[in-house]
């Protein structure tokens, strides 16, 4: 290749021609058979990447002993050929033009940049990968790769072609670090970790494979969303190799990736040109990195990351005018036809399910549950209406084509029902059997029955509309079949299964829809708010009597939107055939009842834990508002012919009008809600039966226990009418009239009713055994909202915490201390301040509003969150309850200077605190992704305060 090729380029790389000719001679440009050349077998034109890193670089005039390596097929340089991937490049062409000829895992026919930099700094003119078993820690002293093609950001998207994800690249790292410092000396080891030189190189994948190709993230994520959360990744990825000592770090943004040949090869519609949507967000993405890299910069001292954002601006140029950077070619690639091949020219897409995520989530909490016993409606029902004489049945298809075998089962479902996914979950069978099915014994029952029959309810009036087992008969059954244990297993273990169980329970609707509305019977004898106590009443009794026969641990399931079911919706010919508010509106005020009572029961009964999933209501309203972004089409019909007024015998398989892919539709039959009542079950469930030694708390006012009482600031609540409600009637330091949530916390699980202040002198090591609190009114996730009031900042509050696992040792010993940190429950709440007090206080004036738009500041919170948990999680935690924000812009003081709003809710506040409730939950799914063993748990509550506000009599308020 002639030197003036170089001399095409802009005058910013006549750098490059301090390289021997050599090196431009072996850059990846491919030549194919017929002499035209292309831009590389992926994607990358080399020497401007080389060009754009050799000219930042050498603006530190840096000392670089070593080139280390994260990343993708961009730099991977032979990783994957040593994993179980179909993602490999092990046979030619790739390496024809590397040294020898021979295919080297590394996706090019050549060399790749690391390579080339490597050379550039007087190194090794490669970098060897890290699992290629050919090299050795001498190799890896001036570089090592630990980049793997096909990874991304995303953890989720290295599970698509099953390859390295970022987080074990960084584990490798660690371990690579290990090796050095023994192969070197820890001196030198560390000399040579901070001055190398890290090169990051990924992205493209998260959106091409798994947002666009796969839609996995896009059921969850709008793509500004997708982008948001994978800046979090990258943020808390480089926090994270920043404390393990690197400080040199080059990242490379996204290319024009609309412009790939694949993407080309397939964009029909607009004649192969580039696809522009995706440019457009690779645009975006960058500029959100390039803003994540200037706040790393500034805040943590002696980092240098250099953002090549310009990568985009040089890759399209070379794409629009192949002809002036020395190509023929720019569309296609150098394999085969250029446009669909890489790797072995295959990809395999796995399929994605719903509820996997949830389920592996669950099976991480080890709880102790023996058995699932299941009492219901058809939403539970497993197969018992099939033995007895009604008309409500489900034995026929298309019910079941989706359960094992493909035959009905009696489920009133497209194939298993939430019992039989919480089964499974925590390593029981992975189905519940019904207890009439004369298929089945006692032996079958030892860890699983259900008594659940479709179509019954709390009242006994409303099994009788179609002749189904009344609860009370479910009860008797249930008694027939403790018998029947305590004679199969001895009485000792039956009553040990019968108390570790776990209930679950389901019904309400059909005393609604088919007993009071639809037959009327019970309307001439109550008013609603009449009907709904005298339901209410009759499940007490219900959970008082299981109370008795040993029962314990309980969830219990509210009711569903019921007036946007797809019957109800059919039959609203004046209402447009929308939802009927009226019988929503009796769901809300049912369940809050409902839940009044479980708190009651709680109280009263010892050692019952009843769980109210009364978030099943929101749930399914969002997914029926917005079904796509729960991976659903339809949600106004349902899925058995025209999905209107058809259910159990009128559910037709013949029928053309029934849905082919009922994963499309909500619900199978118009009675049928299962997704979000497995949801909201397996994440609640984890508490019933938790072992829980200790509660450990991290956050604000929300929790503070009295810490501020003990240092120099104003936001104190050490005077009355504060602690008037609590023992003694004195105040405590807690910013409530009585007990705050956490110490309700700490007896609900047997422990003691307070949870005490870790400053308060009062108290010890030994009182603070099963409890702590380190919170303090008025801080934050950002260190500056802390300074507002010279309040404990959060990460003042972890330096309390590893003090006081200091003590604990001292006082416990090592291992007895370590179990209790392990199994404690860890809650932070926090996060109001940083917005209220801090982005949005004009007095005094924020410098963050200055710094950052909310979307922006909301960032940089979830990135100080997803550290905080890191940091929890190194010292030992492993179950973390995350606290959402409430509705923020209700608060009095809000809603008290909101003069030109009529004194109501600050909406736009509100709006922050649900996107930032969003960002939280995606970061815990992340979270629990990335940490093995951790159960980090998003807890909402939003909806619940904004109900409380908004039905405040409803709630006695």
């Amino acid at each position: 290749m002639p030197l003036t090729y170089i001399s095409s380029l802009s005058i910013s790389h006549v750098v490059i021609s301090q390289l021997p000719i050599s090196h431009l001679e072996a850059l990846p440009l491919a030549t194919n058979t017929r002499g035209r050349t292309r831009m590389a077998c992926m994607y990358v034109p080399w020497l401007l990447l080389l060009t754009q890193i050799l000219l930042q670089v050498a603006k530190h005039e840096a000392k670089v002993p070593a080139i280390i390596v994260f990343g993708d097929s961009t730099v991977d340089s032979g990783n994957n050929n040593r994993i179980s991937t179909l993602l490999k490049s092990n046979f030619k062409p790739y390496g024809r033009d590397f040294a020898g000829g021979q295919p080297t895992g590394r996706f090019s026919n050549g060399r790749v940049p690391p390579d080339f930099i490597s050379e550039a700094f007087g190194l090794k003119p490669f970098v060897p990968a890290y699992l290629d078993p050919s090299f050795g820690i001498s190799d890896f002293v001036t570089g090592v790769c630990f980049a793997s093609a096909g990874t991304g950001y995303d953890n989720a998207t290295s599970d698509v072609l099953n390859v390295i994800p970022l987080w074990k690249e960084v584990e490798y790292y660690k371990e690579y670090q290990s090796k050095l410092r023994d192969y070197v000396g820890h001196h030198k080891a560390r000399e040579i970790l901070t001055e190398a030189l890290y090169l990051i190189s990924l992205g493209t994948n998260d959106f091409l494979e798994n947002y666009y190709t796969i839609p996995r993230r896009r059921v969850q994520f709008t793509v500004q969303q997708y982008q948001d959360f994978l800046v979090g990744l990258a943020e808390n990825f480089m926090r994270e190799i920043y404390s393990l000592g690197v400080r040199k770090v080059c990242l490379t943004g996204l290319p024009p990736m609309g412009c790939l040949p694949l993407e080309r090869a397939t964009n029909f519609m607009n004649h192969h040109g580039c696809v522009e949507e995706y440019n457009k967000v690779a645009v975006e993405f960058n500029g959100k990195l390039n803003n994540m890299v200037a706040q790393l910069n500034q805040e943590l001292p002696g980092y240098t990351i250099l953002f090549t954002a310009k990568v985009y601006q040089f890759f399209y140029q070379i794409i629009s005018s192949p002809s002036s950077y020395g190509f023929d070619v720019a569309e296609v690639a150098c394999c085969s036809t250029g446009t669909f091949e890489m790797s072995t020219m295959a990809y395999i897409y796995i399929s994605w399910l719903f509820f996997s995520q949830i389920l592996l989530q669950v099976a991480k909490h080890e709880s102790k549950v023996p058995a699932i016993i299941v009492f219901g409606d058809s939403t539970v029902d497993s197969g018992n209406n099939n033995r007895i004489s009604t008309l409500l049945k489900s034995n026929f298809k298309p019910y079941g084509r989706d359960f094992a075998g493909g035959q009905p089962t009696g489920r009133f479902c497209n194939g298993r029902v939430p019992p039989d996914f919480i089964s499974e979950a925590f390593g029981l069978k992975p189905f519940v059997p019904a207890y009439l099915d004369p298929n089945y014994g006692i032996s079958d029952f030892v860890t699983g029955v259900c008594f659940a029959s479709a179509g019954t309810g709390y009242d006994n009036a409303t099994s009788d509309v179609l002749n189904v087992i009344p609860l009370w008969k479910e009860v008797e059954y249930y008694k027939e079949y403790q018998a029947k244990l305590r004679a199969h297993v001895g009485h000792d273990k039956a009553t040990e299964i019968l108390g570790e169980a776990l209930y679950v329970i389901s019904l309400g609707t059909n005393d609604f829809l088919e007993n009071y509305y639809l037959l009327a019977r019970r309307q001439v004898q109550y008013t609603v708010q009449q009907y709904q106590d005298f339901l209410v009443g009759l499940a007490e009794n219900f959970m008082t009597e299981l109370y008795s026969l040993g029962v314990r641990k309980i969830s219990l399931t509210g009711l569903p939107p019921m007036g946007c079911l797809p019957l109800e919706r059919a039959t609203n010919f004046i209402g447009h055939h929308d939802c009927v508010e009226e019988y929503n509106n009796v769901a809300v005020e049912f369940n809050v009842k409902l839940n009044n009572m479980v708190a009651k029961l709680n109280t009263e009964l010892p050692g019952y834990r009843v769980l109210f999933t009364e978030k099943v209501y929101q749930f399914v309203y969002q997914m029926i508002r917005t079904p796509s972004q729960f991976g659903f089409e339809v949600t106004e019909v349902a899925c058995c012919s025209t999905g209107t007024f058809e259910m159990s015998y009128l559910c037709s398989e013949s029928n053309p009008y029934t849905c082919k892919d009922a994963n499309k539709a909500m619900a199978p039959s118009h009675i049928s809600f299962l997704l979000p009542t497995l949801l909201l079950v397996l994440l609640l469930v984890t508490e019933v039966a938790a072992k829980v030694p200790a509660v450990i708390v991290f956050g604000d006012s929300s929790v503070d226990a009295g810490n501020n009482n003990q240092i120099p600031t104003i936001a104190r609540s050490n005077f009355q009418p504060y602690g008037r409600d609590f023992f003694g009637g004195k105040p405590t330091g807690r910013f409530s009239n009585g007990r705050i949530a956490t110490d309700f916390i700490s007896k609900a699980f047997g422990l003691k009713p307070t949870i005490p202040a870790y400053l308060d002198p009062s108290y010890n090591i030994s009182d603070f055994a099963t409890g702590v609190t380190f919170a303090s009114a008025g801080t934050g996730y950002d260190t500056a909202t802390s300074d507002v009031l010279s309040v404990i900042s959060l990460w003042k509050q972890l330096d309390y915490y590893k003090e006081y696992q200091t003590k604990l040792r001292a006082y416990q010993g090592g291992n007895k201390a370590n179990e209790t940190i392990n199994e404690a429950l860890h809650i932070m709440s926090l996060g109001t301040n940083d917005f209220l007090e801090n982005y949005y206080s004009t007095f005094p004036p924020s410098g963050r509003s200055s710094q950052y738009t909310t979307s922006q500041y909301e960032n940089f919170l979830i990135g100080i969150a997803g550290n905080f948990v890191r940091e929890l999680y190194k010292v030992g935690a492993r179950k973390i309850s995350v606290g959402g924000l409430p509705p923020m812009g209700c608060l009095p003081l809000e809603r008290t200077s909101n003069f030109m709003g009529g004194n109501d809710c600050i909406s736009s506040y509100n709006d922050v605190a649900l996107a930032f409730n969003n960002k939280l939950n995606n970061l815990t799914v992340s979270l629990n992704k990335e940490l093995p063993g951790s159960a980090v748990v998003f807890s909402n509550p939003y909806f619940i305060f904004l109900h409380m506000i908004k039905k405040a009599f409803f709630i006695w308020f």
